[in-house]
């Protein structure tokens, strides 16, 4: 009888069309295709015969060493892998099968010989996007002359790079890069200036085909980049601390007409000389500026782009609050907002977000106002469209129980709270006017009170993930919140 009851829970899955299968499993998460992988061979097969499905894969490798000896355990097909401190002292065969799924490398803080990435990267035809952030590739020898070409990679990034010798071997080996980033994390070119210029060099082969560059934004950078011909860029970001001539970003701006993505992390002044740019670049639709101090900001550069803009990101360069005068400026298709440094007076920013109806996404980190009903009601401004709201370490001038009433955000999906002196009752009224909140972050934030932890296990019940970090929280609350809150992916709580 026992022996009947499990010949009929053994049985086989529906046979099928692939393409029926396909076309349920991609309605699965990654973890749960790995789940079905191991169901049947069949199943497996499928899988792992659809690059669609494949793509869904993330293969993460943690600090070690692999030399000749690794081998990997129940390695699967993945289109993108993630190596984060690992030394690559040898490429063994496993890699060659592994390597002729990918689509996305990257190497991060990573150490390896230029011959053995060579190696790697051979056996990757299909390489879509490559990423060396801080990685360590020596080369004790002469350059190896690559015999290979990486035809469909299109986004290089080498991050902090020191050797031009490597410039030259990805110079050969990527032909139709389209989005560029190279950085070298020098603050000056002053006694760099041959280095710089091959770097300005490498740039150069690909620059009448690139659509997005990101480099250093120092001015001898941006004036060597001027010198190149024939640019058609849709996106620039310069990284750095301060760029001191505003002119030179102004000029590399006149000769990319067609940039549709400006973000200078570099912080620069707000003069009358940035309001070329809002004439010069009438496509722009995301625009991330950082400001060196002054007692007012007059962003009339924005006039002449606030009718484009999807995406703005505005920032103080230190931590003495700047303001902002939005007066008379309005975003009518404005979609995400992130505010880091600023201080608002009264009812600016809600005046402002009530000119940007479309908005989705805001987000302020360490921002300063006179008190959180200024906040409250800002926010209920944009309540109907808000689906992501982040309010990190964000202080008031007036302390005060009134923080005013907020409408029902039935369109928040995710909140992150982090380093606000919010009243616990402010965070269970926020969190209560969330009903279809998905993605909870709280980090640094008081929840001692019962009320909060009854809000988390009650009322929000579309959770998927909740993450709740370095927060003042007894071990009832944390007993209560595992065994009360329904969370469908993950629910976790990091302790002091």
């Amino acid at each position: 009888m026992e022996s009947a009851k499990k010949r009929k829970l053994d049985v086989e899955p529906p046979t099928l069309p692939v393409e029926i299968w396909i076309g349920i499993f991609e309605r699965l998460s990654a973890w749960q295709l790995l789940r079905v992988r191991l169901v049947c061979q069949r199943w497996r097969d499928i899988v792992d015969g659809s690059r669609g499905l494949v793509a869904k894969f993330t293969v993460r490798f943690i600090p070690q060493f692999i030399d000749r000896e690794y081998q990997p355990g129940h390695l699967f097909p993945a289109a993108k892998v993630f190596m984060k401190q690992v030394k690559i002292a040898a490429v063994g065969c496993w890699w060659a099968p592994f390597g002729a799924y990918l689509t996305d490398i990257t190497l991060d803080e990573c150490k390896i010989m230029l011959r053995n990435l060579l190696t790697m990267l051979r056996a990757t035809p299909n390489l879509k996007y490559l990423n060396l952030y801080d990685a360590s590739v020596e080369c004790h020898e002469a350059n190896p002359v690559p015999d290979f070409r990486l035809d469909k990679l299109e986004t290089l990034c080498i991050d902090s790079v020191n050797r031009e010798e490597n410039l030259e071997v990805f110079r050969q080996i990527c032909p139709n890069v389209k989005n560029l980033k190279i950085v070298t994390n020098y603050t000056s070119f002053h006694d760099q200036l041959p280095f710089l210029r091959h770097v300005v060099d490498f740039v150069g082969v690909w620059n009448t085909s690139l659509e997005q560059l990101e480099t250093d934004g120092v001015d001898l950078m941006l004036i060597e980049l001027t010198q190149l011909p024939q640019w058609n860029l849709k996106g620039l970001i310069l990284q750095g601390v301060e760029l001191e001539n505003v002119s030179s970003l102004i000029n590399l701006c006149r000769l990319n007409p067609a940039l549709e993505i400006l973000r200078v992390e570099s912080a620069i002044s707000c003069g009358p000389e940035l309001d070329e740019i809002g004439q010069l670049l009438p496509k722009l639709t995301n625009l991330m500026l950082t400001f060196k101090h002054r007692a007012e900001i007059q962003p009339t550069f924005l006039t002449p782009l606030a009718a484009g803009l999807r995406i703005l990101k505005l920032s103080a360069e230190d931590s003495d609050f700047q303001i902002i005068n939005f007066a008379g400026l309005e975003c009518p298709h404005l979609q995400s907002l992130d505010l880091n440094g600023i201080h608002f007076d009264g009812h600016r920013l809600q005046t402002f977000l009530a000119g940007s109806p479309k908005l989705r996404i805001l987000s302020l980190t360490s921002c300063n106002f006179c008190c959180w009903r200024d906040l409250f009601r800002a926010i209920g401004t944009c309540k109907r469209l808000l689906q992501h709201l982040c309010i990190s370490r964000v202080t008031v001038s007036q302390i005060s129980s009134d923080h005013g009433f907020l409408d029902y955000l039935d369109e928040m999906r995710h909140l992150g709270l982090s380093s606000c002196k919010m009243s616990q009752e402010m965070v269970s009224t926020l969190l209560r006017l969330c009903p279809r909140l998905e993605v909870l972050h709280l980090q640094g934030m008081q929840l001692t009170d019962a009320e909060v932890v009854h809000v988390l296990c009650q009322k929000l019940r579309h959770l998927v993930r909740v993450k709740i970090e370095n927060c003042a929280i007894s071990d009832q609350a944390v007993n209560s919140i595992r065994q009360g809150c329904v969370v469908q992916q993950k629910l976790e709580i990091i302790e002091f």
